[in-house]
């Protein structure tokens, strides 16, 4: 997935003949990413460690994450309700909240930026970077416009983006 997606995703996300999207100070679901998509996430700085797999349901209600190469052998890892009513909600906590402005702040969860980010996977040119206070996703996230979540922690385990693709 990394070699072969890499560079036309990276061109997808830096936006077409227009221009990068411009997300700063809108809602959160320039951020999002789009429905059934696999995301291809490798723990920092351990790229040789399996990959762990993250799945949007068809109809963005949920994220399930197995851990390993291929989605069919991965073992599960998680599955959490996706809910979008006052931003994103990940099972009970805010991910990402519902004005995406640098400083803002909701339930536990504050906008530290929004700009260019750099992950494994590449450079992204609108990414709301957020921390969360505490819980099992407590520390730093980052959601790229038009791509996604780029980055995301995990019971204190940093996962940065490797790989994407529609399903």
């Amino acid at each position: 997935m990394r070699r072969l997606l890499a560079l036309p995703a990276l061109l997808a996300a830096c936006g077409s003949q227009e221009g990068p999207i411009d997300a700063s100070g809108a809602g959160f679901a320039a951020f999002i990413g789009e429905p059934d998509t696999q995301y291809e996430l490798i723990p920092e700085g351990l790229p040789e460690e399996p990959p762990a797999l993250l799945r949007t349901a068809p109809d963005q209600s949920a994220w399930t994450l197995r851990l390993g190469e291929r989605w069919a052998d991965a073992a599960p890892a998680g599955e959490w309700a996706l809910s979008k009513s006052d931003g994103l909600r990940v099972g009970q906590q805010l991910l990402l909240p519902k004005r995406v402005n640098e400083g803002e702040a909701q339930d536990g969860a504050t906008v530290v930026s929004v700009g260019e980010r750099e992950v494994w996977y590449g450079i992204f040119p609108t990414v709301a970077t957020v921390e969360v206070e505490s819980g099992e996703w407590a520390g730093e996230h980052a959601f790229a416009a038009g791509v996604g979540p780029i980055l995301l922690t995990i019971n204190g385990v940093r996962w940065e983006l490797a790989g994407y693709e529609g399903l």
